[in-house]
C-alpha cells in the first residue's frame, strides 16, 4: 500500500514532550511531529480540500484508522495528567464527559413508524400489540416467513383499531434483507421513531458438538442483524428515539449448551454500549424466561429455570417493564424475577460470580441463612465425608434423585423415580446432562467427570460412583478454586 501520509498536511504539537525530541527519536519513541504546510495551503486551497475529503472518506470506509485515543472521565483528571507526564500515550488523551440520557416521558407517539424485527410471532408480536396500546399508529413488522393463522388474526385486530401494519418478509441477517427494510422505511412512511430487535433462533449444543455453520445460524439474526441495522440507520440518516435490543439473562449468567446464543446476546449488550458512546439511542434488555410466549416456553425450560430460582415473566409483567425501561433510557438492564438465595444455591461449593455475590448474600441474610464471612459461596449442604458408608450411599442416592427431578422438571415426588431406569428414558439429553453433572459436583464438593450422566446412567450407578469419590484418594473441591483441570475444561465448553 502506498504511504498516504506523505500527501497529508503536517503540523507540530508543542509541549514539554518536545524537549526530549532528540533522545526520543533516537530511541524510536513515537512523538507527535506533524508540521502544517501553511504556505502550500494558501497557494492551493483546493488541494487541501481534496486531501481532507479523501481522508474523511477513507476513515469512514475503514481504510484509514482513527488516531489512537486514550480517554479519562473528568473525575480522573489527576490520573490523566499523570499519564501524560509519564509520556506513555500515543495519540491524544481526551477527557470524557458523562452524559446522562434524557428521560423519554412519552416514548411512543402516533406520528412515527416503529420497526420490530422478529415481529410476526412470540415476543415480537407481543411488542407490536404493546406499542399499539401505547399509541403507535404505524408498525413495520419484519420476519423471515409469513405470519401464521394466529398472528394474522392478531394483526387484523390491530388494523381494526386503526393501526397501519406493514408486514415485510426479509432476513435481516443479510445485507439484502436490511436493504429491504431501509427501502420500506424510506418509501413514504413517517420518520423512524423506535426499533425493537427481537429476531432470534436457537441451535443448542455443547461447544464440542458445535460448528461454524451452527454458530453462524444463531449469530446471523441477532448479532449480524443488529449490526447491519445499526450501520444502515447511519447511512440512511435514521435516528430513532429508542433502539431496544432483546438480549437474554444468559449473556450475564451463562447457559449450558447455549454458547452460540450466549455469544449473540453478549454482542447485543456490547452494541448498546457502543451506540451510547456515539450519542445514539440504544437499550439492551437481558430478559429472563417468559411464560406463555417466546422460545423459553418450549419443552421444560420454564420449569427448569424456576427450579434454579429464575421465575418466569408473564406477558403483562414484561410489557410493564419494557415501558419503564424505555422511559428511563437505560443502556443495559436485566429484567427477571429472581430468588437470589435459591439461585446462589445452584453454585454449590463453587464461588458465586462477583456480579451476584452481594445480591445473594443480602437475600440469605434477610432469610436468616448462614453465610461464610468473606465468601459469596457455600459449602456442600451435607458433609458426606463425615458419614459412614451406608449413610453416605443412602443420602447421596436421595440427593441424586432430587437433582435429577430438578434438572428434568419432573412432576410428582422425586422418590417415585425408579433407581434402575436409564436417565435418557426420563428425558435427559446432552444439555441437561451437563447441568446435572454441575449440580451433583456442587452438591458433593468433589470432581465429577463431565460424562458422568452417560457413564453412570441410572440413579443406582450414579449414587454408587459418587459415593466412591469419597475414598481417601479423592480430591475435594476447594471453595473458590476450580475442581480439577478436567473440570475447568468442561466449564469452558458450556
Amino acid at each position: 500500500m502506498p504511504d498516504r501520509r506523505r500527501h497529508l498536511p503536517r503540523d507540530r504539537q508543542a509541549g514539554a514532550v518536545d524537549a526530549r525530541a532528540g533522545a526520543a527519536a533516537r530511541s524510536g519513541h513515537p512523538l507527535p511531529h506533524r508540521r502544517l504546510q501553511r504556505q502550500r495551503a494558501r497557494d492551493a486551497p483546493e488541494l487541501v480540500g481534496q486531501i481532507f475529503s479523501r481522508v474523511l472518506k477513507e476513515i469512514e470506509s475503514g481504510v484509514l484508522p482513527w488516531l489512537p485515543c486514550t480517554t479519562f472521565p473528568f473525575e480522573k483528571a489527576a490520573d490523566a495528567f499523570r499519564y501524560m507526564a509519564q509520556a506513555r500515550h500515543i495519540g491524544r488523551v481526551v477527557f470524557r464527559h458523562r452524559v446522562e440520557p434524557r428521560r423519554l416521558e412519552q416514548p411512543v407517539v402516533p406520528d412515527a413508524t416503529y420497526l420490530i424485527t422478529g415481529g410476526l410471532k412470540g415476543l415480537g408480536l407481543l411488542a407490536a400489540q404493546w406499542l399499539a396500546g401505547e399509541g403507535a399508529r404505524h408498525l413495520l413488522l419484519v420476519g423471515r416467513s409469513a405470519p401464521d393463522e394466529a398472528a394474522a388474526r392478531a394483526l387484523d385486530d390491530l388494523r381494526s383499531e386503526g393501526v397501519q401494519v406493514e408486514v415485510l418478509a426479509a432476513d435481516i441477517g443479510t445485507a439484502q434483507g436490511v436493504q429491504r427494510v431501509m427501502d420500506a422505511l424510506d418509501g413514504g412512511n413517517p420518520r423512524l421513531g423506535g426499533v425493537i430487535h427481537c429476531a432470534a433462533v436457537l441451535d443448542d449444543g455443547v461447544l464440542a458438538r458445535q460448528s461454524l455453520e451452527r454458530f453462524s445460524r444463531v449469530m446471523a439474526p441477532k448479532a449480524d442483524g443488529a449490526w447491519r441495522l445499526h450501520a444502515a440507520f447511519g447511512r440512511h440518516g435514521h435516528r430513532p428515539d429508542f433502539f431496544v435490543l432483546y438480549s437474554s439473562l444468559s449473556a450475564i449468567l451463562g447457559s449450558p449448551g447455549q454458547g452460540n446464543y450466549v455469544a449473540a446476546n453478549a454482542f447485543l449488550d456490547a452494541l448498546a454500549h457502543h451506540r451510547r458512546e456515539q450519542g445514539l439511542a440504544a437499550t439492551a434488555i437481558d430478559w429472563g424466561a417468559w411464560a406463555e410466549v417466546g422460545m423459553a416456553t418450549r419443552g421444560n425450560t420454564v420449569a427448569r429455570a424456576g427450579a434454579q430460582g429464575l421465575a418466569a415473566l408473564s406477558p403483562t409483567e414484561g410489557m410493564q417493564a419494557l415501558g419503564v425501561v424505555l422511559r428511563e433510557q437505560l443502556a443495559q438492564v436485566a429484567v427477571a424475577p429472581i430468588d437470589w438465595a435459591q439461585l446462589g444455591a445452584q453454585f454449590g461449593a463453587a464461588p458465586i460470580p462477583p456480579l451476584l455475590r452481594d445480591l445473594v448474600a443480602q437475600s440469605r441474610n434477610r432469610s436468616g441463612a448462614a453465610t461464610r464471612a468473606g465468601h459469596g459461596g457455600r459449602g456442600p449442604r451435607v458433609d458426606y465425608a463425615e458419614l459412614d458408608t451406608a449413610q453416605r450411599r443412602q443420602q447421596i442416592t436421595a440427593m441424586v434423585r432430587q437433582e435429577l427431578a430438578t434438572v428434568l422438571a419432573l412432576s410428582g415426588s422425586a422418590d417415585s423415580i425408579p433407581s434402575d431406569v436409564a436417565f435418557s428414558s426420563l428425558g435427559l439429553d446432552s444439555l441437561t446432562a451437563v447441568e446435572l453433572r454441575n449440580r451433583l459436583q456442587g452438591a458433593i464438593g468433589r470432581p465429577v467427570p463431565p460424562t458422568a450422566a452417560f457413564d453412570w446412567p441410572t440413579i443406582d450407578e450414579m449414587s454408587q460412583q459418587l459415593a466412591s469419590l469419597f475414598d481417601a484418594a479423592a480430591e475435594p473441591v476447594v471453595e473458590g478454586q476450580a475442581p480439577s483441570s478436567e473440570g475447568r475444561r468442561e466449564e469452558m465448553t458450556l
